[in-house]
């Protein structure tokens, strides 16, 4: 049994489409809570964090409060931490290299150290965790100048082209070594345009060719069998644009996985 904390962020700052905010509501709604203590853990529900909009324009991402979540992290274990970040995108931009200027394809670098102080100095110390800590999986869409950051940055990356050639299990095997080497485990960042789109219609920036239901939950599953998962966030969940809510019930079907639900 794990004691589990949930907490939701309703903010869809820092990108141009809404509807993210509705997000943690819509997770709630797919049964989350229930589906979590099915497996037996203890569930605290703290509810959604008050986001005072003032205060947040600066770096309103809905993301930024993962940075948050990544310093308490840091400073509990106080040890090194690692991360698999699975995502279409890198969000290793900042404001120089970023031909948007959108705050939600910053938070890797920001947990890097990289760009603007308000993100990577969050809790007063950057980096969060060291690049060869970090692995990301999935990516299939960057920037120009954010390659070039990519390729710098130290990060270990599995693109969809290596998933393709080397298979899930063995991208999840070598990136759960990465991210275990030295630390006292790792965060998962998880966002849903990872997925390919006809398997999660409703996120902001979705992009052809993501990974399927069973590789997703594969990757879940060997997380959970690590039993090194410190934290994990679910993002990128937009009701308004979503069918059904099927990209919410997947999301409560992958935390689900990764917190040790099995088929048999």
């Amino acid at each position: 049994m794990l004691k589990i904390r949930i907490l939701g962020v309703p903010l869809d700052l820092g990108q141009e489409r809404r509807g993210v905010d509705m997000g943690p509501s819509a997770v709630r709604a797919a049964g989350l809570n229930s589906s979590l203590r099915s497996l037996g853990h203890k569930v605290e529900d703290a509810g959604d964090i008050h986001v005072k909009i003032a205060e947040m324009q600066p770096f309103g991402d809905k993301r930024a409060k993962y940075l948050n979540e990544i310093a308490e992290t840091c400073q509990e274990v106080a040890q090194a931490v690692g991360c698999i970040w699975l995502d279409a995108h890198a969000d290793m931009n900042t404001p120089e290299t970023s031909p948007s200027g959108n705050v939600h394809g910053m938070p890797f670098a920001a947990t890097l150290g990289l760009g603007p102080e308000p993100l990577s100095k969050i809790f007063g110390f950057a980096p969060k965790i060291r690049p060869e800590h970090c692995v990301l999986i999935g990516a299939r869409d960057l920037d120009s100048r954010e390659r070039r950051q990519v390729r710098e940055s130290g990060v270990n990356v599995f693109t969809m082209r290596a998933i393709d050639e080397q298979g899930m299990r063995a991208v999840v095997e070598k990136s759960l070594a990465l991210a275990s080497k030295d630390t006292a485990g790792f965060v998962v960042s998880f966002d849903m345009d990872v997925m390919d789109p006809d398997e999660a219609p409703g996120v902001g920036t979705p992009v052809r060719g993501g990974i399927t239901f069973r590789e997703a939950h594969l990757a879940m599953e060997m997380v959970a069998d690590s039993k090194r998962m410190l934290a994990m966030e679910l993002v990128e969940i937009n009701p308004i644009i979503d069918i059904l809510n099927k990209t919410a019930i997947l999301g409560v079907g992958l935390v689900s996985s990764a917190l040790g639900k099995k088929i048999l």
